[in-house]
C-alpha cells in the first residue's frame, strides 16, 4: 500500500512547526506510482525489449547518432532549447499505431516532467523538430536532440510502463546512464568476469557533465545489479555498501529531477521524495524566498501514513492569506482533499532579535486546526525580553487544554498558559531566553492573537 502526500507553496514555504506535532496523512487512495510495482526494474524490461534487434546502440538502448553522443555538450546545442518564459518545449508525435492505453501511459510519463521541471512535452502541431514516438523495434531513443528534424524515440509493448518510458525519454533530453558517470569509480566497482562477453562495451564510462549531484544508486537511469550477467552473480557493486542493488522499477528520483533542471537550468521548487525519510526547504532558505513562485513536493512513499515536521515556518502575511501560503493535500492533485488549507504568517523560530511582532498563522483570521509551533525568542546576558499582547482570541477549555499559548521564562520546566480572550498584561522574563509556545487542536478555531516583543537592558 502506498501514500502520495502533496504540499504546495505559492511564494514559497519555509518548514515550520518547531516543536510541533507533525501533520499526519490517514488512509486513503493510493498513488499510482506504488500502486501496481513492475515485476521487473526498468532496464530489464528494456534489454528483453531490445533482445535481438539489429540496430546499432551503445549502452543497450542509446541509438548510436552519426553527429553526436555526449552529455557535455558545449553551447547547448544537443539541449531543447529554452523558450523566453523559461519553459523548455519538447514537442511530440504519437504513433497512430498506439492503443488509448500505451498513448495514456505515455503522457502520464510525460507528465511527471511537467509537474517537475521545466520540461514541457507538447503534441506536435507544426514544429519541424520533434519526438516522433513509435513502436519501431525494441525500446530506445537518440541521446539529446540531435540534428535531425525527426528524432525517433521507439517504445514496443515490452517497455510500456511509466518508468521504461521516462528512462527513454530522460535518453532524449540528454542523459546517459548512471553507472557511465565520469565519477563512478568511487561509488561502484564494475564485475568485468560477470558480464557478457559482448556486453562489456555497455559498461563504458563517458566525460559527463555529473551537475554536481551525488551518485544515485536508485537513479531511474541506473543499470540494475545483475545487468548483462553471464553468471548469475552481479555486475555492479556499490562500493560503500556491496550488498546494495542498484536501479528500480518506480519512476524518477528527486536526483534525477534535480539534474534535470540543473541541465535545463530550470527556476523551479518542484521535488519529489521516494525515500522514506527526508527534509526540504524553500529556495533560498535560510535567506528569504525567491518571488513569484509556486512550488510542489510531493511525497510518495510505500507505507500507510506520511509524517510531515516543519522546523521553521516564515511567510508573508495576508488577509485570508491570498498571496503567500502553504497548502498541504492527501493526494498528488490539486483536487485531492485538504489536510491543511492555506497558511501563511510565522510559525516558529529560533533568533535574537531586537525587537518585533508575532502572530499566529493567519492571523487576523482564524488560524488552523491542529497545529503547534514554537518561538525561541534569545537576548544577551545583560538583557531581558518583554512581551506585551496586542490581542488574544483562542478556544476557551477546561484548564486551557484545547488552544492555548504557553510562555517559558529561560529554561525552567514550569511554564504560564493562557486560552480563551482575556487581555493579557506585559509579560517580562527572569532570563535572557523565552520560549513562547501556540497549540491548536482540531477542533474550533479563533482569531488568534499578536504580541510585541522587545530585549530591554536588566535594571
Amino acid at each position: 500500500m502506498g501514500r502520495t502526500l502533496v504540499l504546495a507553496m505559492v511564494a514559497v514555504l519555509l518548514p515550520s512547526l518547531s516543536q510541533g506535532n507533525p501533520l499526519q496523512v490517514g488512509d486513503g487512495s493510493i498513488a499510482d506510482i506504488f500502486q501496481v510495482p513492475e515485476s521487473k526494474d526498468i532496464f530489464t524490461r528494456i534489454l528483453e525489449a531490445n533482445s535481438g534487434i539489429l540496430k546499432k546502440m551503445i549502452q543497450g538502448d542509446i541509438a548510436v547518432s552519426n553527429t553526436r553522443s555526449a552529455m557535455k555538450c558545449e553551447g547547448g546545442e544537443c539541449l531543447w532549447p529554452k523558450s523566453n518564459n523559461g519553459l523548455v518545449y519538447v514537442p511530440y508525435n504519437l504513433s497512430d499505431t498506439y492503443s488509448d492505453g500505451d498513448k495514456n501511459v505515455i503522457r502520464e510519463a510525460m507528465k511527471d516532467f511537467v509537474d517537475q521541471t521545466c520540461i514541457r512535452f507538447i503534441e506536435r502541431t507544426t514544429e519541424k523538430k520533434y519526438l516522433n514516438i513509435m513502436p519501431e523495434n525494441g525500446c530506445w531513443s537518440y541521446l539529446g536532440r540531435t540534428t535531425t528534424l525527426v528524432q525517433p524515440v521507439s517504445l514496443t509493448a515490452g517497455c510500456m510502463a511509466k518508468g521504461s518510458v521516462q528512462h527513454e525519454l530522460f535518453h532524449a533530453l540528454g542523459f546517459y546512464h548512471e553507472q557511465s558517470r565520469s565519477d563512478r569509480d568511487k561509488y561502484v566497482t564494475i564485475l568485468w568476469d560477470n558480464i557478457e562477453e559482448a556486453y562489456k562495451y555497455a559498461f563504458s564510462k563517458e566525460d559527463t557533465n555529473n551537475l554536481d549531484t551525488t551518485y544515485d544508486y536508485s537513479s531511474i537511469m541506473h543499470y540494475p545489479s545483475f545487468a548483462f550477467t553471464k553468471t548469475g552473480n552481479p555486475t555492479i557493486l556499490p562500493i560503500l555498501n556491496p550488498k546494495r542493488y542498484t536501479g528500480q522499477r518506480v519512476g524518477m528520483t528527486a536526483t534525477d529531477i534535480k539534474k534535470v533542471n540543473r541541465l535545463y537550468q530550470c527556476d523551479i521548487c518542484n521535488m519529489e521524495f521516494s525515500e522514506m525519510s527526508g527534509s526540504f526547504a524553500s529556495t533560498n532558505h535560510p535567506t528569504s524566498y525567491s518571488k513569484n513562485t509556486h512550488c510542489w513536493y510531493r511525497i510518495r512513499v510505500p507505507d500507510s501514513m506520511v509524517t510531515v515536521t516543519f522546523d521553521e515556518f516564515n511567510l508573508q502575511s495576508s488577509p485570508g492569506c491570498s498571496s503567500n501560503y502553504i497548502r498541504v493535500y492527501n493526494e498528488d492533485t490539486v483536487n485531492a482533499p485538504i489536510l491543511l488549507d492555506k497558511t501563511c504568517g510565522n510559525c516558529g523560530f529560533k533568533r535574537m532579535m531586537s525587537e518585533g511582532n508575532i502572530t499566529s498563522p493567519n492571523y487576523p483570521f482564524n488560524y488552523p486546526n491542529n497545529m503547534d509551533c514554537m518561538w525561541t525568542l534569545l537576548a544577551y546576558e545583560d538583557e531581558i525580553i518583554q512581551i506585551t499582547f496586542i490581542s488574544f482570541d483562542l478556544q476557551t477549555g477546561d484548564q486551557c487544554d484545547r488552544d492555548y499559548v504557553l510562555i517559558r521564562d529561560g529554561d525552567k520546566s514550569t511554564a504560564k498558559k493562557f486560552c480563551g480572550n482575556a487581555s493579557l498584561p506585559v509579560f517580562s522574563s527572569t532570563a535572557s531566553q523565552v520560549g513562547v509556545q501556540f497549540h491548536s487542536d482540531r477542533e474550533i478555531s479563533s482569531t488568534g492573537f499578536k504580541f510585541s516583543f522587545k530585549r530591554v537592558r536588566k535594571i
